[in-house]
């Protein structure tokens, strides 16, 4: 069955989701698995853990990515805006407007209600690993390719762009330093029928 959850992106992401260069992005794993504990399950798209009980017992409880799996969607919250204009009242995205729209009073995204959201994506997969594991194109297509326009490429820069934006997403625990385990959860876009 197809399930429906929300997830927030910061106004660079939503553009490079708009602009059809986002296709990933990495999640903390909470709680993190102590160690190298544990095991994924594929054909359920859940973690194990292998952490024992007090009482000595393998605990064995499934922790499925809070996200979803392969073919559930997700509707994107992002800072937005109600504004009355003389053509009447609209929605407007602080993405969209960037420097221009700051006159416009912006809502944090964890505010924004379901029916104002213009993004729906589709999880294609999902994968659990350490941070650390991020190739050079999967930093890419985590949206970085956008954030480089008009920088010279050099090797690992999307790396090093991704590490920067995660430490200022996750400054204390989960930072790159911590190196730990994320959900990689890979999206498409759907088009709005």
């Amino acid at each position: 069955m197809t399930k429906e959850r929300q997830i927030i992106f910061s106004d660079p992401m939503v553009r490079a989701l708009l602009d059809g260069i986002k296709t990933q992005t990495r999640r903390l794993v909470n709680p993190q698995p102590e160690g190298f504990s544990g095991r994924w399950a594929w054909e359920t798209n859940k973690w194990f853990s292998d952490r024992r009980q007090p009482n000595g017992d393998d605990d064995g409880s499934p922790t499925p990515c809070p996200y979803g799996r392969p073919g559930d969607r997700l509707w994107v919250r992002e800072a937005w805006s109600r504004e009355s204009w003389p053509s009447g009242v609209t929605t407007e995205y602080r993405a969209s407007w960037g420097k221009a729209g700051d006159r416009l009073k912006w809502k944090p995204a964890i505010h924004m209600p379901r029916e104002y959201s213009r993004i729906r994506l589709e999880i294609t997969d999902v994968r659990v690993e350490r941070l650390h594991e991020i190739s050079e194109a999967d930093a890419l297509v985590e949206g970085m390719a956008s954030m480089m326009r008009g920088c010279t490429r050099s090797a690992d820069e999307a790396r090093g762009w991704f590490q920067y934006l995660w430490n200022t997403l996750h400054p204390g625990i989960g930072s790159w330093q911590d190196n730990p385990w994320v959900w990689v959860i890979s999206l498409r876009r759907i088009e709005s029928s």
